[in-house]
């Protein structure tokens, strides 16, 4: 029997839940390694944005890093929003030019504005103001304290200039890429007020960081943009996405069901798991589409049984993962951008799962984010010709560093499928993905693009991709939880949170409860 009663946050409503059918015989949820390599663009300009969203309050969000956007909030004093740009003594050019850029963009929105360089500066001035600090610490004194006390720092290598960004996510970028970073901390020399860093290792990259910080300036929670572009050439702006940590276990809450049997008195709100059978579970007298489980799951599976997670090491806890059933061989994902609609199918003929999404808008030249790859792997559309020529790129990065590409070449007057591979994961094999075409524009410069991962039979009906041994874990549907669905009695079977533990009770409630 199970007693979250036990602890004050368990204390929820009663429950009986009545066995479900079947059991999975793969662990679900291992440890969370799903690296996902990820390809870039290497064409004459490479645009890397990595773009990481501050969440109050949430574990790991570290308290020495601050949003920069909205600008206009950021920079607000009792007198409007007002802040002082400094560029180095030894700025180029274009580092004043980025600090116009800025300026005149706070000016935009009636902020008050001083544009100063770093060897006029007083103490006062530092203690007294909202800054922005444009370039790096080759020009600019106050990017040395910076440099020495933050989590963005810039040092030399062998073959030039790097750029560090200590957080998570983070990573190192430099070399043959020119990488900037927009970053905003508590002004060291005042912490009431916010010091934002636009910097680069070279003057290119300071001011394609300082277009950044215009471009996102209405934006909300940025607290760090890594730009990287190639050889000085100007910086294209392009859609991306935020990073959400991953996030914690739901709250739940449980309705109230009519008491069964003999419960100790003062107990009255417990969960009541039988105490061997592991598999799924659903709610007795729950609807099919009712979502009594926090008003979003309907079903939960049951990992390990107390016995079980002794002996792992877990305590008296048994381990579950809250899910859905539904009836069908389909069960709809959220589309990625710029796809239109995702879902994951079950083939009961074949007993295998396949993976798309549909009708993705994709321009030529444009870089797009391979759908649950993390935005580390890439796709562009490279040639679109009137004779049928069609080259499509993927690219592949991995920790600051690009992996490799590959180029798929076509006749769409001929064929308008293909495949690419992701590079393996901890499995070992590759994830091949199949694209279709249904429409395009030569003249528009556009394509329609479908795109398929079939993940073949599984003898148990079931897949998971929280499984390193499990051929596709090179994505990832479903961001920090994972993806473990199963076939069974005509309906779809879905995990849909991270691991719970749930205190385990012996003799609390009789077995006429469950």
């Amino acid at each position: 029997m199970i007693c979250p009663g036990v602890t004050d946050t368990l204390l929820h409503t009663m429950i009986n839940f009545v066995k479900g059918v079947g059991r999975l015989k793969h662990q679900i949820y291992r440890e969370h390694i799903i690296p996902v390599m990820n390809k870039f663009l290497l064409t004459s300009l490479i645009t890397i944005i990595l773009v990481i969203s501050l969440f109050r309050g949430v574990i790991g969000v570290e308290e020495d890093v601050r949003p920069f956007c909205p600008l206009k909030t950021v920079i607000m004093t009792g007198e409007g929003p007002r802040a002082l740009i400094v560029f180095g003594e030894n700025a180029a050019q274009m580092d004043v030019e980025a600090s116009e850029l800025i300026a005149d963009y706070i000016i935009s929105f009636n902020g008050e504005v001083r544009i100063l360089n770093a060897s006029m500066v007083t103490q006062s001035d530092l203690e007294g103001n909202h800054l922005i600090v444009v370039g790096g610490p080759v020009a600019n004194q106050l990017s040395r304290t910076i440099n020495e006390t933050s989590r963005f720092s810039m040092f030399l290598g062998e073959d030039g200039w790097y750029l560090r960004v200590n957080a998570s996510p983070g990573g190192t970028w430099g070399g043959r890429f020119e990488a900037g970073i927009v970053g905003a901390m508590p002004n060291p020399w005042n912490e009431n007020y916010t010091l934002i860093y636009v910097a680069g290792i070279n003057r290119y990259a300071t001011l394609a960081s300082a277009k950044e910080l215009v471009e996102l300036g209405e934006s909300k929670d940025y607290w760090a943009v890594v730009v990287l572009n190639r050889q000085g050439l100007p910086l294209p702006l392009r859609s991306y996405k935020i990073y959400r940590p991953p996030p914690p276990p739901p709250e739940l809450s449980f309705l109230n069901v009519t008491k069964e049997g003999e419960v100790p008195s003062g107990v009255i709100r417990v969960w009541v798991i039988t105490q061997n059978d592991t598999g799924w579970y659903i709610i007795r007298g729950a609807e099919e589409d009712e979502f009594p489980l926090n008003g979003t799951y309907n079903a939960f599976y049951l990992e390990n049984n107390v016995n079980q997670s002794r002996a792992l090491g877990l305590g008296d806890n048994v381990s579950i993962f809250l899910g859905i059933y539904l009836n069908g061989n389909s069960y709809p994902l959220e589309a990625p951008e710029p796809w239109t609609w995702a879902e994951v199918r079950y083939n009961s003929l074949y007993t295998n799962f396949t993976l798309f999404a549909g009708d993705g808008y994709l321009r030529k030249d444009e870089l797009v984010p391979i759908p649950w790859t993390g935005e580390r792997a890439y796709l562009q559309v490279e040639a679109l010709e009137p004779d049928g020529r069609f080259e499509l790129a993927v690219f592949e990065y991995l920790g600051g560093m690009l992996m490799g590409t590959d180029l798929v070449r076509l006749n769409l007057s001929v064929s308008r499928s293909g495949s690419f591979d992701i590079s393996p994961g901890p499995d070992g094999s590759p994830t091949v993905i199949k694209f279709q075409i249904p429409s395009y524009s030569v003249t528009e410069e556009w394509v329609r693009l479908d795109l398929m991962i079939d993940y073949g039979p599984q003898p148990d009906h079931s897949l998971n991709l929280t499984d390193t041994g499990e051929v596709g874990d090179d994505v990832n549907p479903w961001n920090d939880v994972g993806l473990l669905i199963e076939a069974q009695g005509g309906k779809l079977w879905v995990v849909r949170t991270q691991r719970i533990l749930v205190p385990f009770c012996e003799g609390l409630v009789k077995d006429s409860l469950v």
